[in-house]
This record gives C-alpha cells, sequence and structure tokens, in this order.
C-alpha cells in the first residue's frame, strides 16, 4: 500500500484550537483509519459499506456542528465553508454508487477521502479555528462530542 493510505495520526498540528471540532475530526480519522486497517487486511468487502454509511453519517453530524458554530458567531464565510461541506457530501453519495457498482476502488476512495480531510482542516478549518477563539469564552467548545455511529446522531 503506498504512502497516500497510511493511517493519520492525530498532532496538535491537526488542531484548530475548538476542543469539540478536534475531537470530531479525530473521529473522523479514525473512521478513515478503520477504512486503511481494511485494506491492509484484505476485509473489504465486510467493512466497506459500513465504513461509508458511517462517513456519510459522521460528516452530516459534524458538519451541522460546524455549520451551528459559523451561524450563531456570525462567521463571515460560512457560505463559501458550508458549500465546501455540501460538495463534499455530495461527492461521497457519487463515489458510494460508484463503489456498489465496482467503477471505483476503495484504495482510491482512501486516498480521494484523506486528501480532502486533510486539505479541509488545515485551511477551511483552521481559518474557522482562528475566527471562534476571538468569538467564544476561553475553554468553551460550543457543543458536547456525543455520537452514535450506528444511528448517525448523538444520543
Amino acid at each position: 500500500m503506498g504512502e497516500a493510505l497510511k493511517s493519520v495520526e492525530w498532532t496538535d498540528v491537526l488542531g484548530v484550537g475548538n476542543k469539540t471540532i478536534d475531537d470530531e475530526h479525530k473521529f473522523l480519522f479514525s473512521i478513515y483509519n478503520d477504512l486503511v486497517s481494511a485494506l491492509e487486511r484484505d476485509e473489504t468487502e465486510t467493512v466497506v459499506g459500513r465504513v461509508v454509511q458511517e462517513l456519510l453519517a459522521y460528516t452530516n453530524y459534524h458538519f451541522g456542528h460546524e455549520e451551528e458554530l459559523m451561524s450563531t458567531f456570525e462567521y463571515p464565510d460560512l457560505q463559501a465553508h458550508k458549500k465546501q461541506h455540501d460538495n463534499f457530501i455530495a461527492q461521497l453519495h457519487k463515489i458510494e454508487a460508484h463503489l456498489a457498482a465496482g467503477e471505483w476502488d476503495l484504495v482510491s476512495f482512501a486516498g480521494f477521502v484523506k486528501k480532502w480531510i486533510l486539505g479541509h482542516i488545515m485551511v477551511t478549518d483552521t481559518r474557522l479555528g482562528e475566527f471562534l477563539k476571538t468569538r467564544m469564552p476561553a475553554n468553551s467548545t460550543g457543543f458536547e462530542f456525543k455520537f452514535d455511529p450506528a444511528t448517525g446522531v448523538s444520543p
């Protein structure tokens, strides 16, 4: 397996300065890492559907949190940020259909997910994190991290 498909280990460099957003990003990476592990063990048939569904459910959940924070604190780039979220969800749905039809391979899917997540966090979410630091009280997160992978909602 190539360099692009190594698991992602969380480091402070990936943090945006908001505990809840950072915790949710860690969970997002855990879903990606589950896919990488399945590819390494050649167990993709048993986990791919679960991973894709969990990724879709989780990104909807997480993006909702970010968008609520952006709205609450009147983030000036809310619409552009939300558009990135909407585009990613739309791409995931298209890829899900292509995977089911055998038109995409899991290595390409995993590479796409990793590239998008890292790029989005390192640029777009970092800007959001810097903005939230100026608007939110110290040590405030805005949310508690609660996500049930089975239902895709917080318990």
